[in-house]
């Protein structure tokens, strides 16, 4: 459906970019690595909470899981691109409840 993107402009994504993607099952994330990368996936229903932080030019997200996982961070979009995955994640979330 959607993917985003971090900005090689931010700390620790200049070589590696980290990717988040909005599908029908889930969000999938992927930070590259030097040797190798992770990738994580999180199914809607299991998605607590999801937090902006917006600065001057980029936003920081963390998407909290209600499992007890470690959440997802991602630093370095684009301030619009954190706002339109939250509206995503809450939609999607609401068309399935």
């Amino acid at each position: 459906m959607a993917l985003y993107r971090s900005s090689r402009w931010t700390r620790g994504n200049f070589w590696f970019p980290d990717y988040l993607e909005i599908l029908p099952d889930g969000i999938h994330y992927t930070k590259a690595r030097l040797l190798g990368k992770k990738e994580e996936v999180m199914n809607y229903q299991h998605i607590a909470s999801v937090n902006v932080n917006s600065g001057i030019f980029f936003a920081n997200i963390r998407i909290d899981s209600s499992g007890g996982n470690m959440p997802i961070r991602m630093k370095g979009l684009g301030k619009k691109d954190g706002n339109a995955i939250r509206q995503s994640i809450f939609e999607i979330q609401r068309q399935n409840s």
